[in-house]
C-alpha cells in the first residue's frame, strides 16, 4: 500500500499525501484487513495461536514505541528502512533449500523457537511501527525462513500478529497525530472485502506460489522506493 499512496495521487492528478500520513494510513490498512482475513484463516484452521502470541505480544509493544517515534524521523529514512525491509523479505523467498514439507497443503503439527519468535516480533514490529507496516510483508518470510513455519500456517498466523502489531502503531500514529481520519476510514472500508477475497484466493493457490507472489509484489515495491531515495 505504501508505494501506491506515494505514487498513486500524483498519477491521478491529485493532491500528494506526506509520508507520515502515508505510514498512518497503511497501519489502519493492515489492522483493517487482519482483523476481516483473520475471521476466514480462522475457519480454515490454520492459525496458531502460540506463534500468535509469542510474536504478537512483542510486535505489539515495540510497534508502538516505532509509531511514536517516526514523527521526528525523517521521510528519506523512513522510505530507507521501508525500502531495506522490502529487500530483505523478497531475498528471504529466494534462500536455497528444500521447502516440500512447508508446502505441504494441509500441514500437521510442527515446533517452532519460541524465544526467537518474541525476538523476531520485537524486531519486526518496531521496524513496522516506524514507516507504517504492520510487518506483514516481512513477517511471512521470517516465519518461513527463521522458524520454518508451514507456509499456510505463516500466512495465516501472520493476521493475528499484525492485530497486535497494528493496534500498537495506531496508537502511536494517532498520539502523534500522523493519522487523517477521514481517509482513514474509506481505507477501512475498502480493505475489510478486500482481506476476504485474498484469504480465498491464498487458500485456493499452490503454497510456492505463493510464496513467489509475495516476492514479485514486495521486491517491485523496494526497488521503486529505492529509486526515489537515491535519486
Amino acid at each position: 500500500m505504501t508505494p501506491m499512496f506515494l505514487y498513486g495521487p500524483s498519477i491521478a492528478g491529485v493532491g500528494a499525501l506526506t509520508v507520515k500520513e502515508i505510514t498512518g494510513l497503511t497501519m489502519v490498512q493492515g489492522f483493517a484487513g487482519a482483523v476481516s482475513g483473520l475471521a476466514r484463516h480462522r475457519g480454515y484452521g490454520m492459525v496458531s495461536w502460540r506463534l500468535v502470541r509469542y510474536a504478537g505480544f512483542a510486535a505489539g509493544l515495540s510497534a508502538l514505541a516505532g509509531a511514536v517515534i517516526s514523527k521526528w524521523v525523517a521521510d528519506g529514512a523512513i522510505l530507507a528502512i521501508f525500502g531495506a525491509m522490502a529487500l530483505i523479505a523478497s531475498a528471504l523467498i529466494f534462500l536455497p533449500g528444500s521447502r516440500t514439507a512447508q508446502d505441504e497443503s494441509d500441514p500437521g503439527p510442527f515446533s517452532f523457537n519460541a524465544p526467537l519468535a518474541v525476538i523476531l516480533g520485537g524486531a519486526i514490529g518496531f521496524a513496522g511501527g516506524l514507516v507504517g507496516q504492520a510487518g506483514s510483508f516481512i513477517m511471512i518470510p521470517s516465519m518461513l525462513y527463521v522458524l520454518r513455519v508451514p507456509t499456510r500456517v505463516a500466512i495465516a498466523s501472520n493476521l493475528g500478529i499484525i492485530l497486535f502489531s497494528a493496534v500498537g502503531g495506531i496508537a502511536g500514529k494517532l498520539t502523534t497525530a500522523q493519522v487523517p481520519i477521514e481517509l482513514a476510514l474509506i481505507m477501512v472500508a475498502g480493505s475489510v472485502p478486500s482481506a476476504q477475497v485474498g484469504a480465498i484466493v491464498s487458500r485456493r493457490m499452490q503454497p510456492r506460489l505463493l510464496r513467489y507472489a509475495l516476492a514479485l509484489v514486495v521486491g517491485g515495491a523496494a526497488v521503486r522506493i529505492w529509486f526515489d531515495v537515491l535519486s
